[in-house]
């Protein structure tokens, strides 16, 4: 039995920031961050990331300049030109991927054993590349919460908030998607709406790519091969002295005689 889940996810710290602060930010242009301090102990470097205004921002260059007290950085993103006055600001090593909503399709009309065929999962060389696959989900009302009531002609979208799913869902964007076979993940990538139908009877129709890498055993070995294991534990030095030192008697409890295990 397959399951396809969708999935909104967003950028988040999983430790404590390495620094933080309440500061004079000052911004300009849009991708220019000037944090005021005269700390100048602080290791901000670059893949390090700036939160600030409730956002977070890779840094690709930071510089502290010693007479004017300030950090100057370089972020990947934009952030409104301002004077920003005693702001609360932090820099994190890294950020992870987490789960923020999700909603599970109605695909059990569906054949999707058609779809992931069993030579796309076993075979090594389809594993290790991406799949493309499209099926056809029905307008169920669990459905048509998920994507958003497409058919609607007065429906909005606003992309430039991160909920992609339910009332935000917009035609062509993708959002993270999780196939499931018997409660085993096989596939993960990104599933978009290409279209929709509506027939004469008001039956809805959904025509929906999906698009990643198949899952499993054999994916995770990736190109890793068998002498990239690690044996060192099984190297020995056969010297006459290791050898005899191995051998032990053990008795047989058959015959309750004592046994010299050969060389």
């Amino acid at each position: 039995m397959y399951s396809i889940y969708v999935l909104e996810t967003s950028k988040a710290p999983t430790t404590a920031p390495l620094y933080s602060g309440v500061n004079d930010v000052n911004v300009n242009p849009t991708n220019i961050v000037a944090i005021r301090t005269t700390d100048s102990s602080m290791s901000i470097s670059a893949g390090q990331y700036l939160k600030f205004q409730g956002n977070y921002y890779k840094i690709l260059s930071s510089t502290y300049f010693s007479y004017f007290h300030y950090y100057q950085l370089t972020i990947d993103g934009s952030i409104p030109v301002n004077y920003y006055d005693a702001a609360n600001w932090a820099i994190y090593s890294s950020l992870e991927d987490t789960i923020t909503n999700y909603g599970k399709l109605d695909v059990e009309d569906i054949q999707l054993s058609t779809v992931f065929a069993v030579s796309d999962i076993s075979d090594i060389s389809n594993r290790k590349n991406p799949a493309t696959k499209t099926i056809t989900l029905k307008g169920t009302q669990t459905n048509n919460q998920i994507l958003g009531h497409l058919f609607h002609n007065n429906r909005y979208a606003d992309e430039s908030i991160n909920n992609k799913l339910f009332f935000n869902y917009a035609p062509l964007r993708t959002v993270d998607c999780l196939v499931y076979e018997d409660n085993y993940l096989i596939l993960q990538g990104n599933l978009y709406v290409q279209d929709f139908t509506i027939d004469e009877k008001g039956n809805i129709t959904y025509t929906v790519s999906i698009a990643g890498k198949f899952k499993g055993f054999v994916s995770s070995l990736g190109d890793s091969l068998i002498s990239d294991l690690d044996f060192s534990d099984l190297k020995h030095h056969y010297t006459t002295d290791n050898i005899g030192g191995s051998q032990g008697d053990f008795k047989d409890w058959n015959t309750g005689t004592t046994i010299l295990r050969p060389i």
